[in-house]
């Protein structure tokens, strides 16, 4: 797929793409790298592994912040 495709694809200009690449993607949001797998047809998955503290008592990690669990997963407010 050339730059200009890829560009299509993601909806941005072939400049921001060359300019993405030229810099390592170095700064590019989450949303914008969803972006880019989506048009690539990439996948990808997340383990969340905290090492040397209780799985069952994670609330510490959080201190100042409200969490909400939903389905396994923790979002932070």
């Amino acid at each position: 797929m050339s730059q200009k495709e890829f560009a299509d694809k993601v909806g941005l200009k072939e400049q921001q793409i060359q300019w993405h690449e030229a810099n390592d993607f170095a700064g590019v949001s989450f949303d914008r790298i969803l972006d880019f797998m989506e048009a690539l047809n990439a996948k990808f998955f997340i383990k969340k592994t905290v090492i040397g503290v209780d799985s069952r008592n994670t609330s510490s990690l959080f201190s100042g912040r409200r969490r909400k669990e939903t389905n396994n997963a923790v979002k932070l407010k």
